[in-house]
């Protein structure tokens, strides 16, 4: 079986540089969606580490393709899917990305090294 993800609502808002803004706000949205919340569990993901200087590729900001963006911290929000049948289960929306909103859990891992 396969759950297709919630779109992007249309007037999600996105700021640059405000990455936990911005998911504090799509995380709103998509709790005030009640079927939503019945087939997805929905997550703040922070990504960070100990030197505050976390890499990801396939950043918006990139200067070019292929090189990284060097973020203190990054903040994505994630669904993942109650149906633990389903053939994906969790999905990313990260809007700092050229991967798209949303890919796949393992999508934007394998994209972001």
């Amino acid at each position: 079986m396969f759950l297709k993800p919630p779109e992007l609502p249309q007037d999600a808002a996105y700021t640059s540089h405000w990455c936990e803004e911005n998911v504090y706000l799509l995380i709103q949205s998509f709790s005030r969606d009640s079927s939503l919340s019945e087939d997805w569990d929905v997550f703040a993901v922070f990504i960070s580490n100990h030197s505050k200087t976390v890499a990801l590729w396939n950043q918006k900001l990139s200067e070019e393709l292929g090189c990284p963006v060097i973020w203190d911290y990054h903040v994505v929000a994630v669904l993942r899917s109650r149906n633990i049948s389903t053939s994906v289960q969790s999905w990313v929306y990260d809007f700092d990305t050229r991967l798209g909103i949303p890919v796949t859990f393992d999508s934007k891992l394998k994209g972001a090294t």
